[in-house]
């Protein structure tokens, strides 16, 4: 497709002057000149560029709106089904497959607004997927998150009358693999995964998120993210420093679920702009 270019007028239109994203997406799409190659030319950036960027914002904007998101699996040990579970929030992989791929680039020169916008949201991005570690973090350093495990741990045990002697010194890794070793859980028997797995979907249930696990998990797989729910539920009531991570991830929900529609929006006009443009089609 490139090689189709050569000798074709298709220079950078004139640009604005640097400009916020909030402000940039007000504005109208700058349109390259039109020469005889550009209807396939603008064809190829929609339907290999355009198009999936918006199909992804989409599915950005859905799940989070929805405060629902899929859990992806994976095996902790080849041909084995034990699965260690997490959600993609933002499909990365996906994204810089689609900015770095050839038709990304290349749109990407000639539309520069588009480029701004994009980088803006991929900024965003990066500030919610810090935030979130941040608040993996303080949960995995709580006193109060690990008091917490122990209780529910010794609430699982009642039955076998075992001195609170004998595990009340576990540290996290100790007592989250015993703990999903009562749930039945197959994690368990790899203690640091097991550590990651109640961390993760606590932070999940502080979140306020439903999580959908995949059809090739085990049925009582499922039970951890009930157990969360249920047991770890305000374990930021008592620990500031989760309270503040919480509430600066929330926020930042808040902004996606605004910006991944804005810019959603906007990327429609921008592709409807360019198809008339360049009677290029799009479906």
């Amino acid at each position: 497709m490139l090689d189709a270019l050569n000798g074709s007028d298709l220079s950078t239109p004139e640009q604005n002057p640097v400009m916020s994203s909030e402000a940039s997406s007000r504005e109208p799409v700058e349109l390259a000149p039109f020469d005889a190659n550009m209807p396939r030319v603008a064809t190829w950036w929609l339907k290999d560029f355009l198009g999936p960027v918006i199909e992804l914002l989409n599915y950005i904007k859905k799940h989070f709106n929805n405060n629902s998101f899929e859990l992806t699996a994976h095996s902790l040990q080849a041909y084995s089904q034990v699965f260690d579970y997490a959600i993609n929030f933002f499909q990365r992989q996906k994204w810089d497959d689609l900015l770095s791929s050839d038709v990304g680039e290349y749109f990407l020169t000639r539309y520069p607004r588009i480029n701004d916008d994009l980088a803006s949201f991929q900024r965003h991005m990066d500030n919610f997927d810090r935030s979130f570690a941040a608040l993996l973090k303080s949960i995995e350093n709580s006193s109060v998150f690990l008091q917490k495990l122990i209780d529910a741990y010794e609430r699982l045990i009642q039955h076998e009358r075992i001195p609170r002697s004998q595990y009340e010194h576990f540290g996290l890794e100790e007592i989250a693999a015993h703990l999903l070793g009562q749930l039945h859980l197959q994690v368990s028997n790899y203690r640091l995964e097991s550590k990651n797995e109640l961390v993760r979907f606590t932070a999940y249930a502080l979140m306020g998120l439903n999580v959908e696990f995949p059809q090739n998990s085990l049925p009582e797989d499922h039970k951890i993210s009930g157990f969360c729910k249920d047991v770890l539920q305000g374990s930021q009531d008592n620990d500031p420093v989760i309270s503040q991570s919480l509430q600066e991830t929330k926020n930042l929900i808040e902004k996606t679920k605004t910006r991944s529609a804005e810019l959603w929006g906007q990327l429609r006009q921008d592709r409807m702009d360019i198809a008339n443009r360049y009677n290029a089609t799009f479906e």
